[in-house]
């Protein structure tokens, strides 16, 4: 009997440390949020929760990131956070939700919505998902604009970096972004005493109260690389969706497709296991015989364009039968990706009416390993 584990399923339509520093380095303020919201850098800055709810983090790990209403929830921090000149990393973790409504994630000071007396720094998501960077200089704000936009339903990481008066770094999930700036100033941003807010600005307006959940906040008093916020992003095996999925399995708990587009699975017969970061009924075991998770044949998936599937499995025993990982077929078009026998590797089967495409690996996976595998085709039936 063949066993297969399978983990975070996604498919997509088209898409070491520095030498000089280590990740603690200059490091004023960290919010794990691991339950609470404790500043873990070991400077105090402990943060007091006004309504948030802890929620899954991006490892499907419970109470380990909060969920922000869009309405009046924030968290503030008990003493300030030393931010008083450039420069400046804010890094985080960020998931929001499908109407991009975002909001501001962080802000070191305050801004007065009533006389435009702006002050301090913030990074915050505007629709439809430019992802903002923001200094006052006591009256005047100047902002940073991403180019790139952020993926709504999925965690994805950002950061900003404030070098001067006139530059920052934008990234999401380690790539950097092209930037537009709104106005210019040589002036530095100015603080006053006012608390650090997470998931709003403190404007007395409630104008952009963050809607989404929040992880892993970090905040630098120095320039961050590119090669250590790429590490920041991928800590512990994170490996974030771009882009836009049509559907998307973690399977925390359940088969349902939290890509938002309503592709819910219903599972017959595979039991909930720990993945592969060892989180409980967070993945799924086959048991080779007749388990298996079926789709809503009312809301199908279009496969015929150009497509990327992706997910995480492992199996530790070999097998004479093809052993199906991912189908969406019949006699005549579709695809069928399955283990391919005693060489345990995966393949893949593309078909339509006048086309038929195959390919696989001489290499083995039965090692009982998580794996990741990735197959992109440009469209079923065609020959690119």
């Amino acid at each position: 009997m063949k066993r297969l584990f399978i983990a975070s399923i996604f498919c997509l339509i088209t898409a070491s440390l520095s030498a000089q520093f280590t990740l603690t380095d200059s490091l004023v303020a960290y919010y794990p949020f691991n339950g609470n919201a404790d500043d873990e850098s070991g400077n105090g800055h402990n943060g007091t929760i006004h309504g948030p709810s802890t929620t899954l983090d991006r490892f499907g790990n419970a109470n380990s990131a909060y969920q922000f209403d869009g309405v009046d929830d924030y968290i503030e921090s008990s003493t300030k956070i030393p931010i008083t000149d450039f420069p400046v990393t804010v890094s985080v973790f960020i998931k929001i939700g499908s109407d991009i409504k975002g909001g501001t994630v962080y802000r070191s000071d305050y801004w007065d919505g009533y006389t435009d007396d702006t002050k301090g720094i913030g990074v915050s998501v505007e629709n439809p998902g430019h992802v903002i960077g923001y200094f006052g200089t006591g009256n005047s704000t100047i902002t940073f604009q991403s180019e790139y936009r952020i993926a709504s339903r999925n965690w994805q990481h950002i950061a900003v970096v404030f070098e001067n008066t006139d530059s920052v770094r934008i990234y999401f999930n380690g790539k950097e972004s092209p930037w537009i700036k709104t106005n210019k100033s040589d002036k530095p941003f100015t603080t006053s005493g006012t608390l650090d807010k997470i998931g709003k600005d403190d404007d007395g307006l409630n104008r952009s109260v963050y809607e989404g959940a929040i992880d892993e906040l970090r905040i630098y008093n120095r320039v961050l690389s590119s090669t250590e916020i790429n590490d920041i992003c991928s800590e512990d095996g994170f490996d974030p969706v771009d882009g836009e999925p049509v559907a998307y399995y973690p399977f925390n708990g359940n088969a349902n497709d939290e890509s938002g587009n309503g592709h819910d699975g219903t599972a017959y017969g595979p039991t909930l296991v720990p993945n592969r970061f060892g989180s409980q009924l967070s993945a799924y075991a086959f048991d080779g015989v007749n388990d298996s998770i079926i789709l809503n044949r009312g809301n199908p998936i279009d496969v015929s364009g150009p497509m990327t599937i992706a997910c995480w499995a492992k199996t530790d025993t070999t097998t004479n039968n093809h052993l199906p990982l991912i189908s969406d077929y019949s006699s005549e078009n579709g695809f069928y990706i399955y283990f391919t026998g005693d060489r345990t590797g995966p393949a893949t089967w593309m078909a339509s009416s006048n086309f038929q495409y195959y390919s696989d690996t001489d290499e083995k996976y039965d090692d009982g390993e998580w794996h990741h595998w990735a197959f992109t085709v440009a469209g079923i039936g065609q020959s690119d």
